[in-house]
């Protein structure tokens, strides 16, 4: 899927990742999930970070630095 049209997020609350099975999931783990794609892809996770934020403001019709 090209980047562009990419967004994150994570699983139910009751389904984390397999470093933190037994435990609730939480938006906090977003981070990991960004990472993750960004080495699957050999780019830097804040050009992850950007592009998938753009597109939930652009997805959504958020204002910029919301």
């Amino acid at each position: 899927m090209p980047l562009e049209h990419l967004l994150l997020e994570t699983d139910a609350p009751d389904q984390p990742d397999a470093d933190n099975r037994g435990q609730r999931n939480e938006p906090a783990r977003l981070r990991l999930v960004c990472d993750t794609i960004a080495g699957l892809r050999g780019i830097p996770p804040d050009e992850v970070a950007a592009a998938t934020t753009d597109n939930a403001r652009r997805l959504f019709g958020l204002p910029a630095g919301a």
